[in-house]
């Protein structure tokens, strides 16, 4: 049982890079892809490295705000192992102090406050995703696209580099460049 655990999580980040390359079926349904979208954000994690500056907790905290159906999604990962730390799951709200926050995934709905949101936590280091468009163009780090029937994803490495976050080659070679490259 240990054995298969192991190789599993070994496996799954070598997985989740090549679902990156795999098309969905054009009959595929939102939530399959929203699904995939939360796969993709787990295993992102995997491949940053944050400051040391920041404090060992033993906990990973997975923090969203907004709403979308990725949300709904991330939202199973309460409790799970990543990095050897138990994710928690927490929801973020207006005037929420998001210190803490290993990883904020941004939902459709606050597009209206994106600037706002990216203003907030610009010092933090914390990994911004979302798949709003142009969210990493826009200063977020990782945004997903559409590709044809793809869904891919782009990385603004200096946005990553200002927040003390350092990303792995092996995730930097499976995205789409955006902004100023380093």
């Amino acid at each position: 049982m240990i054995l298969h655990r192991r190789i599993f999580v070994l496996v799954l980040p070598l997985l989740a890079c090549l679902l990156a390359l795999v098309s969905l079926p054009a009959t595929a349904q939102p939530e399959e892809a929203d699904k995939l979208k939360a796969v993709f954000v787990y295993n992102f994690a995997q491949y940053v490295k944050w400051p040391e500056s920041m404090p060992d907790t033993p906990e990973f905290q997975l923090c969203l705000t907004g709403t979308s159906r990725v949300i709904e999604a991330l939202q199973r990962l309460q409790g799970e192992t990543l990095n050897q730390r138990q994710i928690r799951v927490r929801s973020l709200h207006l005037g929420d102090d998001p210190s803490g926050c290993r990883l904020l995934f941004i939902g459709e709905s606050e597009l209206p406050r994106l600037e706002f949101l990216l203003e907030t936590i610009d010092a933090l280091p914390v990994l911004t995703v979302s798949d709003l468009p142009g969210f990493a163009a826009s200063g977020g780090m990782i945004g997903f696209f559409w590709e044809g029937s793809k869904i891919r994803f782009e990385i603004n490495h200096q946005a990553a580099n200002a927040a003390g976050l350092a990303l792995s080659s092996r995730l930097l070679k499976l995205a789409r460049l955006v902004g100023e490259q380093p």
